[in-house]
């Protein structure tokens, strides 16, 4: 399916008029063989890609977005990341910039999860980079009053659901900044 035009009208659109939840959908597949063969883990299940043209063709992609096989796929279990791709100023092809896992994770910079300052300290979210500017988090706050600041917050409850409010009990830990230094065999052991 090729839709072209030179005016407004290359375009597709899907829309659904029922008085329910439901929306379109466009669905894209991946099997590794006819009718059912099962797919493996890095499978690419499937592929928006966004090209404009660069005086030659249009087969250069600017931005992707990438569906993949996050883990062993098996019988009503398919785990699946989605991976988001841009292309560079002087460059011919895209390169990750953020990758959402299978279990939910953010990855900036890496698509591997790294454990930092133990066991337990696999966080939600993860930047890695090579500099300052590649591996750093900015907070800005634009405010024409003297009270608008950036502000990193930490919160804690006794629950045990998301959404949760049960009060703290006294002597519990609200929140921390650790610094864990490389060993020379990973990054496990906090200061």
């Amino acid at each position: 399916l090729q839709i072209e035009s030179s005016g407004g009208g290359a375009g597709i659109a899907a829309v659904r008029n029922s008085n329910n939840t439901s929306g379109p959908s466009l669905d894209l597949g991946k099997s590794r063989g006819y009718p059912n063969t099962i797919v493996q883990d890095g499978d690419k299940l499937g592929v928006i890609s966004f090209s404009g043209a660069d005086g030659t063709s249009l087969q250069i992609s600017g931005a992707q977005i990438t569906g993949e096989v996050d883990g062993t796929p098996g019988e009503n279990d398919m785990p699946g990341r989605i991976v988001f791709k841009t292309t560079a100023d002087g460059a011919s092809s895209t390169t990750e910039r953020l990758r959402i896992t299978s279990n939910g994770k953010i990855l900036i910079g890496s698509d591997t999860i790294r454990n930092i300052g133990g066991a337990s300290a696999l966080g939600q979210f993860q930047i890695e980079g090579t500099t300052g500017n590649t591996s750093s988090v900015s907070l800005i706050n634009n405010q024409n009053n003297a009270g608008g600041i950036a502000v990193l917050r930490f919160g804690k409850t006794r629950g045990t659901s998301d959404g949760a409010v049960t009060t703290v009990a006294n002597g519990d830990s609200l929140g921390a900044i650790n610094f864990t230094g490389a060993d020379g065999t990973d990054l496990e052991n906090s200061t």
